[in-house]
Parts: C-alpha cells; sequence; structure tokens
C-alpha cells in the first residue's frame, strides 16, 4: 500500500512540472497599438488619441478553453481646448475696474492602466476568436490650465490631478495566423471598453457669490471611460 501511494506521489510530482512547462511553452505576448475614444463624460474634457497595449496569456491545463490574461495599456496625452469669456475687477496699469477677459481653457490627461482576468476562446481555422473581463490599477495624470488675457496683461492659473484608481474592462477579439513554424506570429484585432475611474478637471469660471467680477475656476470630476480599438502582433514562446 505505502509503496503504491509513493509511487503516485512520484508520478504527480514528475507530472506537475511537466505539465506547467507545457503551458509555458504555450504563453504567448503581445504589443500592438491602440486608440483610445473617450466616451460618456471623458468626452467632454479630451479628444481621441492614440496609444499602445502589451498582452500576456497563459493557458490554464485543465481547460483549452480557458486562459489567464494580463494588458497593460498607455492612452497618450490629448488636449481638449474651450476659449472663455469673463469679466474680472482689477488693477491694469494704474487704473482699477471691471476688465473683459477672453482665453482658452486646457485640459490634457493621459492615462496607464495594468489589468488582469480571465480569457474565454473558441478555436477558428488557424486561429481564435476570445472574449475577457479584465480589472487592475489605472493612473491618470490631469494637467489643466487657464490663460486670460485682456488686451493688456495676461495671467495663467495652473492646476494638475494624478489620482490612481481601480479600473474595470472587457472586450473580445480575434486571433489570425500570420507565420507558423518555432516562433508562431499571430494578427490580433480587437476592441476593449475601460473604465480608469474618477480624475478632477479645471471647470468654467464661477463668479464668487458676494462679486460677480472676482472668478474662481472650479474643480469638476469626470469618470474616464474610453473604447480602444487594438491591433497588433502575438507571439508564441
Amino acid at each position: 500500500m505505502n509503496t503504491t501511494l509513493a509511487a503516485i506521489g512520484i508520478a504527480w510530482v514528475s507530472l506537475v512540472p511537466t505539465v506547467a512547462r507545457a503551458q509555458l511553452a504555450n504563453m504567448t505576448f503581445g504589443l500592438g497599438g491602440l486608440v483610445a475614444a473617450p466616451a460618456g463624460e471623458w468626452a467632454a474634457v479630451r479628444s481621441a488619441s492614440a496609444g499602445a497595449s502589451a498582452s500576456m496569456r497563459y493557458p490554464m491545463p485543465f481547460a483549452h478553453w480557458l486562459a489567464l490574461r494580463a494588458e497593460f495599456i498607455d492612452v497618450a496625452g490629448s488636449t481638449r481646448t474651450e476659449t472663455r469669456s469673463y469679466y474680472l475687477e482689477g488693477a491694469v496699469g494704474g487704473a482699477v475696474g471691471i476688465f473683459h477677459v477672453t482665453g482658452p481653457e486646457t485640459n490634457k490627461s493621459n492615462v496607464v492602466a495594468a489589468a488582469l482576468g480571465p480569457e474565454l476562446s473558441l478555436p477558428m481555422g488557424g486561429g481564435r476568436i476570445y472574449a475577457t473581463a479584465l480589472s487592475g490599477v489605472a493612473g491618470v495624470h490631469v494637467s489643466s490650465a487657464a490663460v486670460g488675457n485682456n488686451g493688456a496683461v495676461g495671467f495663467t492659473v495652473p492646476a494638475h490631478s494624478n489620482p490612481v484608481n481601480f479600473v474595470w474592462g472587457g472586450g473580445s477579439g480575434v486571433v489570425l495566423p500570420i507565420v507558423g513554424g518555432r516562433l508562431p506570429l499571430g494578427l490580433d484585432c480587437g476592441i476593449r471598453y475601460w473604465d480608469a475611474g474618477s480624475a478632477g478637471y479645471m471647470g468654467a469660471p464661477q463668479p464668487a457669490p458676494s462679486n460677480e467680477y472676482q472668478v474662481s475656476f472650479p474643480t469638476v470630476h469626470r469618470r474616464t471611460t474610453f473604447l480602444t480599438p487594438i491591433v497588433g502582433v502575438v507571439a508564441q514562446f
């Protein structure tokens, strides 16, 4: 009995590293480009921009249709500018009065995120189709500024916001074979939806309750939601 259990134990110990090595050999790594199209509230403070993505996929040994997927994205900064017009009370050239001020207000933001989650896939020809759900951490960097000019003097009001948020997202795609052999390559075409939490942006100038000619630039919070079509190359090592 003990001999049998020992033999089973030895076989199990030797099988686990073998299966793990086989699965590691099936891991795929990808690099790609993306276009981030802001959705919802984020569209009010930025425009679409390009970015980059990297991915890693580890297939589960007990189910060929299930894998663990990690994705990393970097959405390049994009600036949204609006012209503001308001009145300020102040002194210019020794004269005190009410001055009409105009100038641009800009909000620039970019996102870096890392997320992990399951991937479900089905074979399709020599490639596969897949769907994934992901969650992780995102850093949102916002740089804002309001520039005013009344024809005689100008001023700049800067503001910054750098929250680190929980990020979640998901999407689907298709992987098409390009090259076989010892280093198989495939074309990964997909789309993702991301929600990287809230960040603070500079809002429109608001008059003070006690004096309409004294204005402030309040912080408004916008949810960082966007769609990212992705095209990249995946390799199996």
